[in-house]
């Protein structure tokens, strides 16, 4: 059996205020997550990020 850690959609964007699609409680898990980052990769566990997208003219951003 093996592990991974997936990440999903952590990006600037969502993660810090100044970004366009801020998310306020993404600033609780970013410590956590980067500790289990850090654990991952000492154990040699596969890390997938995944990455949302925006074109410029979308609705999101109105």
């Amino acid at each position: 059996k093996e592990s991974a850690i997936l990440v999903i959609d952590m990006q600037k964007d969502f993660c810090y205020s100044s970004g366009s699609l801020f998310v306020e409680w993404s600033k609780k898990i970013v410590d956590d997550l980067n500790k289990l980052l850090k654990r991952g990769r000492e154990r040699g566990v596969s890390i997938v990020f995944t990455q949302d997208w925006h074109s410029p003219d979308d609705p999101e951003f109105s």
